[in-house]
């Protein structure tokens, strides 16, 4: 299954429940709603992977310097600084 199927899936089952719950959590046609949370999940997806580019690309911009040290835990600190300066929570 690709994974843009699987999150339209998800959010259509997210739309069922948040608008066919008693009393419904919200209001309107669930195939907006599943349009809306589909599209924020995928923009989610989408920023999370360019900040990994960005991280890739300051990792190895680094160069020599970076030498000797461990690459995954540099990475994984430039991924969160970067995540916090764009107010994303990864």
């Amino acid at each position: 299954m690709s994974s843009i199927r699987f999150i339209d899936e998800v959010a259509a089952l997210l739309a069922r429940e948040l608008c066919q719950s008693e009393p419904p959590l919200v209001g309107g046609d669930p195939a907006v709603v599943t349009r809306a949370i589909a599209s924020t999940l995928k923009a989610n997806f989408d920023e999370e992977a360019a900040i990994g580019r960005e991280a890739e690309q300051a990792l190895e911009s680094m160069g020599p310097a970076s030498r000797g040290m461990d690459r995954g835990k540099l990475l994984e600190g430039i991924r969160e600084r970067l995540a916090k300066q764009r107010g994303f929570v990864l």
